[in-house]
């Protein structure tokens, strides 16, 4: 893969679930994750029909851009007629993966492992809201700094403007 500098260029997508069912209904976790900063976007959805996931993620692009490529798995929700429309309409190469082959979307898969491990651990006594404590799950999870980066996705993304806030110039949390 090359080197993407640009945040949300290449993104990659994919689906978590059936997860326990809380008492909104919520039962996946659409994730996107950007190749240049690491920063995740996930949403929790009730089902995922085509239609629910193109509308989910349509919503996400309004908020950090369009993407120029999309790569996800050979899932019906991604490669159908609705997703292409959706893509030819926004001028976005989807690209999908060998099937059987999740680590052609490693990063992603990675982050997924990440996820479900954190809300275990969150949702240990009251595992039905895990929906509930997904925000705050996600500001832990992006202001932790990658290691393959060694920044945090929301520093790569937003730039470091919690330095003077912390009390520190480098953005790292001194202590």
């Amino acid at each position: 893969m090359p080197l993407i500098d640009e945040p949300f260029r290449r993104i990659a997508v994919d689906l978590v679930g059936p997860l326990v069912l809380p008492d909104r209904k919520n039962r996946y976790i659409l994730c996107v994750v950007d190749y240049a900063t690491r920063y995740p976007e996930p949403v929790a959805l009730p089902s995922i029909e085509a239609e629910r996931v193109a509308e989910a993620l349509v919503e996400i692009w309004s908020r950090v851009g369009v993407p120029r490529e999309v790569l996800s798995d050979r899932g019906s929700q991604f490669v159908n007629e609705m997703m292409q429309q959706t893509h030819a309409l926004l001028s976005i190469k989807g690209k999908t993966t060998t099937p059987y082959h999740a680590q052609c979307n490693g990063l992603v898969e990675r982050f997924n492992g990440t996820l479900k491990s954190m809300l275990r651990r969150l949702c240990s006594e009251r595992p039905r809201d895990w929906d509930r404590y997904l925000p705050a799950l996600l500001f832990a999870y992006r202001e932790v700094p990658q290691e393959s980066l060694g920044f945090s996705p929301f520093e790569l993304l937003y730039g470091d403007k919690g330095a003077k806030r912390r009390g520190t110039h480098d953005g790292r949390v001194r202590g």
